[in-house]
């Protein structure tokens, strides 16, 4: 009866792992390329900050002078020099050494969008371009999109699940089936052959790169389909769900004849509201006379990257209507303070960000690693089936069949 059982586990061993075989390769034939593309892009976005500096060094120029102004100073400055621009909204600038870069605006209701940067100090402009044509830009964009409007977006998200499921099969297939060879599993063996080489690599690499590739696969599927995952947050902090559209409340109410807040005095709200030691990184203008100002701020934290918090304030009242700091569930927090700074390696600064880069280039070694191993299986089972398809037909393939009306 134990052999009898033993037996049939380990049929059903070999049948499990044949289908985790066929789904590894077919699901990674049809979203390789897809996986590749966005492989390679998320490496250049890894350092996007410095080298969007490196390309456009003229643009990033705005040397300490004092005292920064506020940002209803040099909103107030643009539409003065500038009478024809209405400002969308105005960011601080990321990165090393803030201190001596430009702010961010851009221009709504320009076509193409232009991006503005300010020098903090004069409030001057110091150069402008066409947002969609700057090189990081477009890299982002395929990254997210490949440049497929609306549905790109959930293809390069479906793709990253499809990752999840490329690396869970790969550990499944690499799984020995007897522990005596889970030494050979651990190396590449240097005096073999180059394709058993490419083996070898493929599993050691797929291996050992498994946790930090999830990690990315598994936070690019988040940002993807945050509107679905947004209401499973407040589930599992145990509260009523509740959709973006809910979450981001950003109207105000009109009252015909009111007034606006100013920029500053929105700022000085969202700064006595946000939690202490927040600096505001930014400030989005209302859409209309029914839109609400948005502000973001970012605090101390565990990661490098911040405490990051945003809050809508009613233009009319200066009532807020949504804080994050308050009104978001603990999940939604670590959406907002990791998933992001996760999937770049921004949470912990110059080593995560090495760490990211490698997982992200690691899968389109993956991908080419791969197809060197399938296609001359691929190719060899085609030329089996050909040479049965030959010894099975009753007419040899270097004779044309009889012609009926040949005499």
């Amino acid at each position: 009866m134990k052999a009898e059982s033993l037996r049939k586990k380990k049929n059903w061993a070999s049948h499990q792992k044949t289908w985790y075989g066929k789904w590894h390769v077919w699901l990674g034939l049809i979203a390789g390329t897809i996986i590749l593309i966005v492989s390679l892009t998320g490496t250049i976005l890894v350092y996007r900050d410095e080298i969007d500096q490196a390309l456009n060094p003229e643009l990033f120029k705005a040397p300490a002078q004092g005292q920064k102004l506020s940002f209803g100073q040099i909103t107030e400055q643009l539409k003065r020099d500038h009478p024809d621009w209405k400002p969308e909204f105005l960011f601080r600038a990321e990165g090393n050494n803030h201190e001596n870069l430009p702010y961010r605006a851009h221009l709504e209701g320009k076509e193409p969008e232009r991006e503005i940067f300010v020098n903090p100090y004069t409030g001057a402009v110091t150069g402008s371009r066409i947002h969609d044509s700057a090189f990081i830009d477009i890299v982002l964009e395929i990254h997210r999109t490949l440049l497929i409007p609306v549905v790109g977006r959930y293809v390069v998200g479906i793709s990253a699940l499809i990752l999840v499921i490329l690396t869970i099969s790969g550990l499944r297939l690499w799984i020995p089936r007897q522990w005596k060879y889970l030494q050979s599993r651990l190396v590449i063996k240097r005096n073999a052959s180059l394709s058993r080489q490419n083996y070898d690599l493929h599993q050691v690499l797929g291996l050992y790169s498994s946790p930090m590739v999830l990690l990315i696969a598994l936070t690019g599927v988040v940002i993807t389909f945050l509107t679905i995952i947004a209401p499973v947050m407040f589930l599992v902090s145990f509260e009523k769900p509740k959709s973006l559209a809910q979450i981001l409340n950003n109207k105000s109410v009109y009252v015909k004849g009111a007034k606006p807040i100013s920029i500053d005095s929105a700022v000085a709200i969202a700064q006595r509201a946000f939690p202490p030691k927040s600096e505001i990184r930014g400030v989005v203008f209302p859409d209309g006379v029914k839109g609400a100002y948005a502000v973001y701020g970012q605090g101390p934290y565990v990661t490098k990257t911040g405490d990051n918090n945003f809050l809508y304030v009613d233009q009319y009242s200066g009532k807020i209507n949504f804080n994050t700091a308050v009104d978001l569930p603990n999940t939604g927090k670590m959406y907002l303070n990791w998933v992001t700074p996760i999937h770049y390696g921004t949470f912990g600064g110059s080593v995560t960000r090495v760490v990211a880069f490698i997982a992200s280039l690691i899968p389109s070694i993956l991908f080419i690693t791969g197809l060197v191993i399938w296609w001359p299986r691929w190719k060899g089972k085609a030329k089996k089936k050909l040479r049965k398809r030959r010894t099975m037909s009753p007419v040899s393939d270097f004779e044309s069949p009889p012609n009926p009306n040949q005499r």
